[in-house]
């Protein structure tokens, strides 16, 4: 099988002016470059700190070999390297040393929406965007009613698209950016786009395009989704190749040492979180987990109680605003959900600030660590979602008062159970 992609000792290096004083980051400009340049001798004379350069590399020595016809996820924290390696892929940006071969068209979904252009309709939007994603009139003319009709946005056409809500602008765009037909495909964290059954078509759509033939590189923090998608994996981490194989190997070795870096706290700033999926709005601003004391906890004892607290803010919540709390296993697969308009029918609307505590009864996960992800949404939209919110441990009990346990490879959930046996009166009498 041919190669699609091939790079060789591929690396990226950033400067970045520093203050010595301060080590405050920023962006200068011509300026103030003349002006230092100017005072410094008397800078030099007055023992004052002078600007220094630092060497920043987003990637270094990455070598890979791609075959076509591969879908490849890409894999690691934020900050690894793995956006900047597709925007040199993508000829977004150059590379500092080494080289890139692709063989075949490319096509890049790495920023859903960008050049819409507010002021211009749905209809004109469309032509536009495909024509910046490389697609021909024709192509877009031919392709226009599968688009729109995979964003369902027939009846806003003719409108500008800023009178979109978030929600629609994003799934218009991702529907024009879906349906490119390039050789290679590069994608970026663009599949969490729209309500869960939007996202769902995404997913339906980008299977389709991995069982085409074409070439796919895929970034994504969705774990199960790029294990289903992928035929192999790449973990990046600071910007080198620390694993490439097959993706359930390449997955639980990222995942391991995520959980062994990881020091559970009971509490956790969401203002800022790095689990945010891309396009949200921050509404989530702080969790903490308690006991059923409502006591500080990172554990919970098999069959005890867990309350979740949560701050909301800077919203206006409507009467279908709703929060959805997800446990998950160290792989990102939802175990359980819990529906703030499932158990507790309470309406925010008109709230600006909320805290809402959820209180988890009888939690029956086998012993063993799980994490929270987070959605705040309504009936159209998710509106803030954050994955791998925090962790948690659930720690061994006799529950059953057997001094048994289920074992975790036969299932993740310790189950209620009541057994009753109607045996003869010899078997129960035998010694």
């Amino acid at each position: 099988m041919v190669n699609a992609i091939e790079i060789h000792r591929l690396g990226k290096r950033f400067r970045i002016n520093q203050a010595e004083s301060t080590g405050f980051y920023r962006y200068r400009t011509l300026r103030e470059s003349l002006v230092d340049l100017a005072s410094l001798p008397f800078r030099r004379w007055r023992n004052l700190p002078a600007l220094r350069t630092n060497d920043f590399w987003a990637l270094k020595n990455v070598t890979l070999e791609v075959k076509s016809g591969e879908v490849i996820g890409i894999i690691g924290r934020n900050g690894a390297g793995k956006s900047t390696l597709l925007k040199i892929l993508s000829r977004i940006t150059k590379p500092t040393t080494g080289e890139a071969k692709l063989y075949g068209r490319v096509g890049s979904l790495l920023e859903v929406g960008t050049g819409f252009h507010p002021e211009l309709t749905g209809r004109e939007n469309v032509y536009l965007n495909g024509a910046i994603l490389g697609m021909t009139r024709r192509e877009v003319s031919r392709k226009f009613d599968e688009i729109v009709a995979f964003a369902g946005v027939e009846d806003f056409l003719e409108i500008p698209v800023k009178r979109f809500s978030s929600g629609m602008y994003v799934r218009l765009a991702f529907a024009v950016a879906a349906h490119l037909d390039p050789e290679i495909l590069l994608v970026d964290e663009v599949l969490a786009v729209g309500d869960y059954t939007f996202q769902k078509k995404c997913i339906g759509r980008m299977s389709d395009i991995a069982s085409s033939g074409r070439t796919v590189l895929l970034v994504s923090h969705d774990l199960p989704m790029l294990s289903k998608l992928s035929t192999a994996a790449v973990w990046i981490d600071q910007g080198q190749v620390k694993q490439y194989g097959a993706p359930a190997d390449v997955i639980k070795s990222y995942c391991e040492q995520a959980a062994s870096c990881t020091d559970q706290t009971h509490s956790v700033d969401l203002s800022k979180h790095s689990g945010r999926r891309p396009g949200s709005t921050p509404l989530l601003s702080r969790i903490a987990l308690y006991d059923r004391r409502i006591e500080p906890t990172t554990s919970v004892p098999l069959g005890g109680d867990l309350v979740i607290d949560l701050e909301l803010g800077d919203f206006v919540g409507a009467s279908d605003t709703t929060v959805i709390i997800y446990i998950c296993d160290i792989f990102g697969t939802k175990l359980a959900q819990v529906h703030s308009k499932i158990q507790s029918n309470v309406d925010l609307k008109g709230i600006r600030q909320a805290r809402v505590r959820c209180f988890l009864e009888d939690l029956r996960f086998v012993p063993g660590d799980y994490t929270l992800t987070i959605v705040v949404g309504d009936s159209k939209d998710f509106l803030d979602t954050i994955d791998n919110v925090l962790s948690f441990s659930v720690m061994p009990t006799n529950i059953y008062k057997t001094g048994r346990l289920p074992q975790r490879n036969h299932g993740l959930v310790a189950l209620a159970a009541r057994w009753e046996f109607d045996c003869p009166e010899e078997l129960l009498t035998m010694p």
